[in-house]
């Protein structure tokens, strides 16, 4: 989905469509399923495993802002979309199957059982609502900051890799701050 932007010549309802496909199979791969298979393996430090989960999200701010501007500068936009969608692939592909694939001897717990009339409650409840209007504000607000951040800091006369280096750093305080919230959580 990722590398199809790279397609785009033009037309408003191009990126449409492309981000469309970008968000679906984004949510494919996104912290919730991760999540899913944690859960699944551990009983005793469950908050720290989850936060080295949630780490990679940190992972991920801090590399690819550097990784993308080294594929701008050597292959260009249109190349850079499929060289990073390639490299997240390669880290990606051999975390899901091992995460996700049963093996002789692993033990994994069943996730509990929420039937329809169970969840629906749930997902109306005052507490869910807030949280996911919460959420979803800081979600965009954070998007915003660490989508335009390079280019501001560009249009202040920083080079590119010296912007993305910045902008990784929201990487780096984001690992550091999930890791201790998960801590944290076990000691409770």
């Amino acid at each position: 989905g990722f590398s199809l932007l790279a397609l785009v010549n033009g037309p408003l309802w191009q990126w449409v469509a492309l981000c469309s496909v970008q968000a679906l199979f984004g949510a494919l791969i996104g912290p919730t399923v991760w999540v899913k298979a944690v859960i699944g393996r551990f009983t005793a430090s469950r908050g720290a495993a989850l936060a080295v989960v949630m780490a990679g999200v940190g992972v991920g701010a801090a590399v690819w802002p550097v990784l993308a501007a080294s594929y701008l500068q050597t292959l260009g936009w249109r190349g850079a979309f499929p060289a990073l969608a390639l490299s997240g692939g390669i880290i990606v592909l051999p975390l899901t199957y091992w995460l996700f694939h049963e093996t002789p001897g692993r033990a994994t717990q069943a996730a509990p059982d929420l039937s329809r009339s169970a969840l629906w409650p749930l997902l109306r409840s005052r507490a869910f609502v807030f949280l996911a209007v919460a959420g979803s504000i800081y979600k965009a607000a954070t998007f915003g900051l660490t989508l335009h951040l390079v280019p501001v800091l560009q249009g202040k006369g920083m080079s590119l890799t010296d912007a993305a280096a910045i902008a990784g750093m929201f990487g780096i305080f984001g690992i550091a701050g999930r890791l201790a919230t998960g801590i944290l959580l076990d000691l409770l």
